[in-house]
């Protein structure tokens, strides 16, 4: 049966308008098509005076991360519209 997943990346400090160069944590849930979690894993990173690079880095870690577990078939969400824009085109 194939099942799809759902990778969700988060930062500490995705909704703050103040980049810093401070570690900062990153965190990365796994759900199955149900919903129901099946992973997920935590980071803590070197910080980034640039957002759109520390938003980066999270998609970076969250594709090794799908690679790593060697599953296919997953969405990546994340609130990065800069990002997301710049995959899509």
């Amino acid at each position: 049966m194939l099942h799809d997943y759902h990778v969700n990346v988060a930062g500490d400090r995705d909704h703050r308008s103040q980049a810093s160069e401070q570690p900062l944590e990153r965190r990365l849930v796994l759900r199955g098509d149900d919903g129901r979690c099946v992973g997920a894993a935590t980071r803590i990173c070197k910080g980034s005076n640039c957002v759109a690079m520390a938003e980066a880095l999270g998609l970076r870690e969250a594709m090794e991360w799908i690679e790593k577990l060697k599953i296919q078939n997953v969405n990546i969400g994340m609130d990065a519209e800069t990002i997301v824009k710049a995959v899509k085109t």
